[in-house]
């Protein structure tokens, strides 16, 4: 399983720093278009990058 997130999570990211998103509706306001924007990378930090650590970290620190 841990092998899997070290291969797949870096090649998503690289796939979506080269790979544009599809643009908002220009009725979209600004505000609301920066917001998506900053969800969206929330969501990759926090699901791709911060869970799979701290499942890792409390892993390694388990005494059992």
């Amino acid at each position: 399983m841990a092998i899997t997130l070290v291969v797949l999570v870096p090649v998503r990211i690289l796939r979506r720093l080269t790979d544009a998103a599809p643009e908002l509706l220009q009725s979209v306001s600004l505000f609301m278009q920066r917001a998506a924007k900053l969800g969206h990378l929330a969501i990759y930090v926090f699901a791709l990058v911060l869970l799979p650590l701290s499942g890792w970290f409390w892993r390694s620190v388990a005494v059992f």
